[in-house]
């Protein structure tokens, strides 16, 4: 069975309804979020022998070495942190929040390491610093969303949860990009869309097109993707095969496992989705099925 095919066939058999209380018309700006730039500086940083000393560093290595914590785990702790200096958890960490590769004691003991790191480093000042940096790439950014349509996921999935929307540009995240949620004790819920930068000027400044357009619909699409594949994961265990035929591309895109596999499947074909509702070139269309195959 060719992998487009899994694709689809689990999209149609994911697609649920839940009726929720609306917040109403989402809008969306993107911004650039000191939590963000911290967490990604400490793990670019964590491999440095200047750095060995630095308690923080010394558990971010031993968390990637031993527990594979890395990509979307850094960035989802990330959003479930509240402001600096305080960073602590804005939800009650378990097992699996904020993703299980930490672990709850990990996962605390870092926040409490990484808020001494903030206040010890000053990176306070260190972000001050490049504010005029990070606007210009919020300027140039806004060229993207001229297209976006949020309310398309309310029409896709047929979901009305109550959320909000967020657009985070990673200014130390390279190519990488990610959609993390976070839960609130109350139901409420925060969709996030994390969007590196792989394009610059030729003095090395960030520069966005419409190109980037379906990576933000795609990190969104997490947000209701991964919890409908939660409830159904048992449904998808022949995906095992389909993933060990297929393993070494997959763990050449960071996707080391057939879930990870499903979902990130399940995500693409929802972007397909999208482009084709929007009235997308066929053309555009017909070339992102064909990447997908």
């Amino acid at each position: 069975m060719r992998l487009r095919h899994l694709r689809f066939a689990c999209l149609l058999g994911l697609i649920f309804v839940f009726v929720r209380p609306t917040l109403g018309e989402p809008s969306l700006a993107p911004r650039v979020d000191p939590r963000v730039e911290l967490l990604s500086i400490v793990f670019r940083l964590a491999g440095n022998s200047e750095y060995n000393m630095s308690p923080l560093k010394t558990l971010a290595r031993k968390l990637a070495g031993e527990r594979e914590v890395g990509f979307d785990a850094v960035m989802g702790l990330a959003v479930h942190l509240s402001p600096a200096p305080a960073l602590k958890p804005v939800v009650a960490f378990k097992g699996d929040i904020p993703d299980a590769r930490f672990g709850k004691e990990n996962a605390i003991l870092f926040a409490q390491r990484l808020a001494d790191f903030y206040r010890d480093t000053h990176f306070d000042k260190f972000f001050a610093a490049h504010q005029s940096f990070y606007d210009l790439a919020i300027e140039r950014f806004r060229v993207v969303l001229s297209d976006l349509d949020l309310n398309w996921y309310k029409s896709f999935y047929g979901d009305v949860r109550m959320g909000q929307y967020y657009l985070i540009l990673g200014m130390n995240n390279g190519g990488g990009n990610y959609g993390p949620r976070v839960v609130w004790p109350n139901g409420h819920e925060q969709f996030f869309s994390i969007i590196g930068c792989w394009t610059q000027d030729d003095s090395g400044t960030p520069t966005y097109s419409t190109d980037y357009l379906p990576t933000i619909i795609h990190e969104f699409n997490h947000s209701f993707v991964n919890p409908a594949f939660a409830k159904h994961t048992s449904e998808f265990a022949s995906a095992r095969q389909v993933f060990e035929r297929v393993a070494d591309k997959m763990r050449a895109q960071a996707y080391g496992n057939s879930d990870t596999m499903v979902i990130e499947s399940l995500v693409r074909a929802a972007v397909i989705g999208y482009l084709e509702s929007g009235g997308h070139e066929s053309r555009e269309v017909r070339y992102r099925i064909r990447g997908e195959q």
